[in-house]
């Protein structure tokens, strides 16, 4: 009986240190009082932290673009400047041709291509003053252009009050009207030069 204490007090031991063993096993790695609070705090608030993290903002909306009418006549001056150029381009032909042949005459073409290619011309040189505003800048294309434009509107004005009277010597007429076409040539590439860039003829 006396030998069976010790081995009964052991065996009580034994079962102590394990019951006091087991929860630590358990719970190993895990924090405890206060290192679990932060954690706990942090994992509540991470749902808030996120969506407090500003996202990419959303597309804006293109606002409609309404071309009020001066925009509008700035952009009409490449379309103007077409018809004065043909049309004075055509007379400066019919009045060469009349030179070939002596019984073929066009005064009354040539005056009516003249009448309105000047018309069309002065539309087109008031565009060109509208499209760039009072900016008399540039460089040495911009002011051939510009000055080159004002000045052959003024000329075919002349050209077509001069066709208009009664005249049989029409050599003043027939020069100035190929010197003309020469200028409106030329006009023509140096706008040319401004709108597709420089040398845009021989581009490849």
């Amino acid at each position: 009986m006396r030998r069976a204490l010790p081995l009964r007090f052991a065996s009580a031991v034994l079962m102590l240190a394990l019951t006091i063993a087991a929860p630590a096993a358990a719970h190993r790695g895990e924090p405890h009082g206060d290192e679990a609070a932060p954690a706990t705090e942090m994992a509540m608030a991470a749902p808030e932290t996120r969506s407090q993290v500003p996202g990419p903002p959303p597309p804006a909306e293109a606002a409609p673009r309404r071309a009020d009418a001066m925009a509008v006549a700035r952009n009409l001056h490449p379309l103007s400047v077409h018809f004065p150029i043909a049309l004075l381009l055509v007379a400066a032909f019919l009045e060469v041709a009349g030179i070939a042949r002596r019984r073929w005459r066009a005064d009354a073409a040539v005056r009516l291509l003249l009448v309105t290619g000047a018309a069309g011309a002065l539309v087109a040189a008031l565009l060109g003053w509208v499209h760039t505003g009072p900016w008399l800048g540039g460089d040495a294309v911009m002011q051939w252009h510009r000055w080159m434009g004002s000045a052959i509107a003024l000329v075919a004005v002349a050209l077509a009050w001069h066709a208009g009277r009664a005249s049989e010597r029409r050599v003043l007429l027939r020069t100035a009207l190929v010197a003309l076409a020469l200028a409106v040539a030329v006009q023509g590439y140096l706008g040319g030069e401004l709108s597709h860039g420089p040398g845009h003829l021989f581009a490849a």
